[in-house]
């Protein structure tokens, strides 16, 4: 048997702090559907991710979409390479691959919504929550208005 040590397992260049808001997304995407009044059926409604690489700067994108092809918002999830801040920049675009740096248009390496100290991950979550929730149901609300 070979055992990893817990540093190396799920080594992907991405820092615990981006892998820890991964695990919250993760854990809690049916909940943000529902309470953004959409089912969360397999494929049609969900939270898409892929790698984010900045140089220094790993971590990873994730997207909200709904109806199997409206991305409704994209955010970037990343601890900044200068600090250990825990940086989220939300975007918008429908993109068939996971987005890349050009993209997501960072004029700089200080080009972040929002930051958060070192270990306030959840409180990242709780953002990226809030946004997403809120175009669920802006989304809905068009789409009833149609």
């Amino acid at each position: 048997m070979t055992n990893i040590g817990v540093k190396q397992y799920l080594n992907d260049g991405a820092n615990w702090q981006a892998q820890a808001v991964l695990a919250f997304i993760r854990g809690n995407e049916q909940d943000i559907l529902f309470c953004g009044g959409f089912d969360p059926e397999y494929g049609k409604n969900g939270i898409y991710v892929g790698r984010f690489e900045n140089c220094r700067e790993q971590g990873y994108v994730f997207s909200l979409t709904v109806d199997y092809i409206n991305c409704l918002k994209n955010v970037v999830v990343y601890e900044h390479r200068n600090s250990d801040e825990l940086c989220i920049k939300f975007f918008d675009g429908n993109f068939t691959n996971t987005p890349r740096i050009n993209d997501i248009h960072m004029e700089d390496k200080s080009d972040f919504d929002k930051s958060f100290n070192c270990g306030d991950v959840k409180e990242a979550y709780e953002e990226i929550r809030k946004v997403f929730i809120r175009c669920l149901k802006d989304y809905k609300m068009k789409k009833e208005d149609q």
